[in-house]
């Protein structure tokens, strides 16, 4: 058999070593049921060559784990994951062990222009020592291979001309939640706690906060509304101010409302407008010239009143249909209703399409005061100095959902309703990005088909139309995971009441309505609002 030699990290030849192979592999299956070494070993081994570096033979070991993962043999995809870990850390540290503190990795990272240095101004070197002592380093392996890889795609600091890594998962989380509680009363505890919530992923943050918060950047913002007014100056400044938020990983909410329809006279006819659509194919522009920093691209969405004169034009602008001169496909858009336009729906009747510059206090009453609105909506239609169009309200409706069903991207939004029940004080004018459904579900089957990461938005689709989804689940009879089918899907209660459970010991907890099912060791079963103190909550590990 021809020898085969590796290269090695400083750059030095070994002949090829099986068993530190074989030592690794069975390090990455310990503990876990339904995987085996010497499958994972036989699978990667066709594709070993001489002169194969020590990475190059370690990702071999990763992608033969990940080829590995189906709906029998679910669990390989927690092999792939301890040895995409166990490179990351040899990556970053060079060692699969030994990690650095906490301070020493700052220290590191502010040299580098990695982390934001005003974190070494804020905590004493005790209370950066106390931090590190919460950091739970083993909860790098509770991530499946798919988790693992979107985070070292996405959030993980890294030098992207290059790919190198500056950090690993815990480091990331608790750099978070210093950054986060740097101001907080008793901020060492709700640092400890905070980290828990998030590193045992009982809850979620947006990309902005996981991949900004810690840097010089500063990036706190997830979602960034700006009301663009009826004038050059506000239409150019909120452009740049779309640039500027885009580039600092920050998604957009456009109230796109106020700017007047093509056709209307400027400066005493001097000229006519051009109407919504050039500006809009401006700030289409302004979005996808930057991709975040390269962790996702530029996204906005565009609001606009249901009586909006360019309504028509504007519902097709993602429809594939057309040219890219009369489209702008790479906006998303939000249409937004009130009472009258329902009553009207429902009656087979009209509605009344204006320019916003020929109604100005039409846009103030819109979506604040239904009477006022309905006044004011009423005396315009009446009014025969101004421009305006009448239209079916069902068959604008029917247009709405015709290009909700063939996109997918044109969102309603009931504008009254939203300020009638919102919790803020000034009035709302518009939502942000997190109508789309973005956000992403790991490892699902779909009719026998791995998907490693799907959004909500497609996942219901699919659910939906009928296809058979299965998430993976722990078998309480077993104790092992298994994909099991998705059979029922409901929403909460309006109005519902809420409970908290908690299991001391885990740090586990989770909200839900009282009739919710939570399985518990002793009682099996049991609804959220029948448990008790004696109850043993299984938790999934």
């Amino acid at each position: 058999m021809k020898e085969i030699y590796v290269i090695k990290r400083d750059g030095d030849k070994e002949l090829l070593n099986y068993e530190k192979i074989n030592k690794v592999l069975i390090w990455a299956t310990q503990d876990i049921n339904g995987v085996g070494a010497s499958d994972v070993a036989m699978n990667a081994q066709l594709q070993i060559y001489d002169g194969i570096s020590t990475d190059e033979i370690h990702k071999v070991l990763i992608q033969s784990a990940n080829d590995l993962i189906c709906e029998r043999t679910p669990n390989y995809q927690y092999v792939a994951a301890n040895l995409t870990n166990y490179l990351l850390r040899k990556n970053v540290f060079n060692a699969s062990n030994t990690l650095p503190h906490l301070t020493d990795l700052i220290k590191l990272n502010i040299e580098r222009g990695v982390y934001d240095e005003l974190v070494l101004d804020k905590y004493t070197p005790s209370e950066i020592d106390k931090i590190n002592s919460y950091i739970k380093h083993d909860r790098d392996f509770n991530f499946t291979y798919a988790g693992i890889q979107q985070l070292m795609d996405k959030y993980l600091l890294k030098d992207r001309s290059n790919g190198e890594i500056y950090e690993t998962p815990q480091f990331m989380y608790i750099m978070i939640a210093m950054t986060l509680f740097s101001d907080s009363d008793d901020r060492v505890k709700a640092i400890k706690s905070f980290y828990n919530d998030i590193s045992l992923f009982k809850s979620s943050l947006p990309t902005p906060i996981m991949s900004g918060v810690r840097t010089p950047n500063r990036q706190y913002s997830s979602c960034t509304l700006i009301d663009v007014g009826d004038s050059l100056n506000s239409i150019y400044t909120s452009n740049t101010a779309v640039g500027y938020y885009t580039a600092k990983r920050a998604g957009i909410g456009l109230n796109f409302g106020r700017v007047r329809a093509e056709g209307d006279r400027i400066r005493n006819g001097e000229v006519i407008h051009t109407g919504v659509i050039p500006f809009l194919k401006m700030f289409e522009s302004t979005t996808k010239s930057c991709t975040q920093n390269g962790i996702r691209g530029g996204s906005s969405t565009a609001y606009f009143p249901f009586w909006h004169r360019e309504i028509e034009d504007i519902l097709v602008l993602k429809n594939n249909k057309g040219t890219d001169d009369n489209r702008v496909r790479k906006v998303d858009y939000g249409i937004q209703f009130c009472r009258l336009f329902y009553k009207r729906f429902v009656k087979g009747g009209d509605i009344t399409l204006f320019s916003p510059s020929d109604v100005p206090d039409l846009m103030e009453a819109f979506g604040h005061d239904n009477d006022k609105f309905e006044e004011l909506y009423e005396m315009y239609e009446r009014k025969t100095s101004i421009t305006k169009k009448k239209v079916s309200a069902r068959d604008l409706f029917n247009q709405v959902s015709q290009e909700r069903i063939g996109t997918g991207r044109i969102y309603i939004m009931n504008i009254d309703n939203a300020n009638d029940h919102s919790s803020f004080l000034d009035k709302i004018w518009m939502s942000n990005l997190c109508l789309s459904g973005d956000s992403m579900i790991n490892d699902v089957l779909v009719s026998g088909e791995l998907i490693k990461s799907i959004n909500m938005l497609e996942l219901i689709d699919l659910y939906e139309s009928g296809s058979d989804i299965k998430i993976l689940s722990k078998n309480i009879d077993t104790k092992e995971l298994e994909f099991k089918n998705i059979e029922k899907a409901w929403k909460t209660k309006k109005d519902a009441e809420m409970y908290e459970i908690e299991d001391v010991d885990s740090e586990y907890k989770i909200k839900c309505t009282g009739d919710h099912l939570i399985y518990t060791k002793n009682r099996g079963w049991v609804e959220a609002q029948n448990l008790d103190e004696k109850d043993e909550l299984d938790i999934l590990k």
